[in-house]
């Protein structure tokens, strides 16, 4: 047919967003269990992309919001589908804010 182009291609495919938001789900129980988030602390998970020549493409930002508390922030510099529970005892180790409460 004239003018067509054929299928068109998306930058991200379903599949890679179901495992996408797969594996943040898993970084949010893994990070609420190693910062010992309560039931009523917020923990909010995703990856940021970072165009400084200094940092990873892409990393996974792990931020603990605790009532009466500043916001915690972890950085862990990989895609979350490859954080482990180690990545983030690191990364929660080196914050400034010290290790886990």
């Amino acid at each position: 047919m004239p003018g067509d182009r054929g299928p068109v291609m998306s930058l991200f495919e379903p599949t890679d967003d179901l495992a996408r938001a797969s594996a943040l789900r898993h970084v949010k129980a893994l990070a609420k269990e190693l910062l010992g988030a309560d039931p009523h602390d917020v923990v909010v998970v995703d990856e940021l992309a970072c165009g400084q020549p200094d940092c990873p493409p892409i990393e996974t930002v792990i931020l603990l919001i605790r009532n009466g508390y500043p916001p915690r922030q972890v950085k862990v510099p990989k895609r979350a589908v490859d954080v482990t529970a180690d990545d983030i005892r690191d990364a929660a180790t080196a914050a400034p804010d010290g290790p886990p409460r």
